[in-house]
């Protein structure tokens, strides 16, 4: 009997051991770590929403779903449940806004930072600071059979407040600007590089690297330089320089604060080089319209919805030939480009997939 008890006692701790015990095959199950924190604008007037994100990625082994929770000074006042599998991460984006002026703590899975809020009409957005950055994707359609899909492009400012270099082919401008440093992702170096391209009237190109200088207080381009590779009949380098003139208002004001009606001229002077030496059929001079057709219109691009963006056409005067941008106080830049002929021969589509502001 004594046996039969202790047998009885044994197989029940047996028991328990197992089904304590971890399940044969079983693994590390979801794990998240929340990073990332912005709050966009971080200082905004009365009633004025803001962006506030945060990136959450599974280190774990499998799928797995979380709560996301935001807290202004303390207390709890919106969550978002996102599922994401092993390996992946999500963005979670809250819109927040206060109905009175202060100092606000936020805080988002751990992460903190300061929102705050003034009194009357929300202040204009500061300049980018040197190091923010801007991504884009681009689709680009020839429409004589070559297409280009969600191919990298990153703008970087790298200078403040400084002169553009003297331009050897094209008069440059002599205005205070600020530097930003164009990388177009290529493939390869010239010659011998297939992609990515753009199809000009007499060749097929492709874009090595672009200096931007443009002016501080409008944004409104003031030189630019560019190396490429012009790919057909034959590989050859060029140096390609582009000055504009001061912008002239047809009616309204040029750039910032924008207003829909607002519209301005300006002339451009392109010139090309290849060994130091200008080519003189490269030399043209042309004149484009720019003109406001909306304000705080909704665009959504990779990077996200922006409710802010401003509309304009350009127009290349004498031709059909247009260019359509949406231009936003939070990331201070174009969120989505539609180059419809202006740039090369066919539609390029640029999107804002990530920012930095500075």
């Amino acid at each position: 009997m004594k046996k039969l008890y202790w047998g009885l006692v044994l197989l029940l701790v047996v028991g328990l051991a197992v089904a304590a015990g971890p399940a044969c095959g079983g693994g590390k199950g979801a794990e998240f770590e929340v990073s990332g924190l912005t709050i966009t604008p971080d200082e905004a007037g009365v009633d004025q929403d803001v962006s506030i994100k945060v990136t959450v990625e599974n280190v774990g082994e499998k799928e797995g779903s979380k709560e996301v929770t935001l807290k202004v000074d303390g207390k709890k006042v919106d969550s978002e449940g996102v599922t994401v599998a092993a390996g992946a991460e999500r963005t979670v984006t809250f819109t927040h806004s206060e109905a009175e002026a202060g100092t606000y703590d936020i805080e988002v899975g751990g992460l903190s930072g300061t929102l705050t809020v003034t009194a009357g009409p929300p202040p204009p957005p500061g300049q980018p600071k040197v190091g923010s950055k801007w991504e884009y994707l681009v689709d680009y359609d020839s429409g004589a059979g070559y297409t280009e899909v969600d191919h990298v492009y990153t703008t970087t400012l790298t200078e403040l407040n400084v002169s553009p270099p003297a331009g050897l082919c094209v008069t440059t401008p002599s205005v205070t600007c600020n530097h930003y440093k164009v990388d177009p992702h290529p493939d390869g170096a010239c010659p011998g590089v297939t992609k990515p391209k753009r199809v000009a009237p007499t060749a097929q190109i492709m874009f090595l690297a672009v200096d931007l200088w443009a002016n501080p207080t409008d944004a409104t381009a003031v030189f630019s330089t560019a190396s490429l590779c012009a790919l057909v009949p034959m590989a050859i380098p060029l140096d390609v320089e582009v000055a504009c003139t001061a912008y002239t208002a047809v009616s309204g004001t040029v750039g910032k604060p924008y207003a829909v009606g607002n519209k301005w001229t300006y002339t451009r002077e392109e010139g090309a080089a290849s060994g130091g030496a200008c080519i003189d059929s490269a030399h043209l001079i042309k004149t484009f319209t720019v003109e406001v057709v909306a304000v705080d219109e909704s665009v959504t691009v990779p990077a996200g919805t922006f409710t802010d963006c401003v509309k304009m056409v350009e127009t290349w005067d004498g031709t059909t030939k247009t260019k359509t941008y949406w231009w936003s106080p939070t990331v201070q830049s174009n969120v989505k480009t539609v180059d419809n002929g202006i740039g090369a021969n066919g539609v390029e589509t640029m999107e804002l997939s990530s920012y930095t502001i500075k």
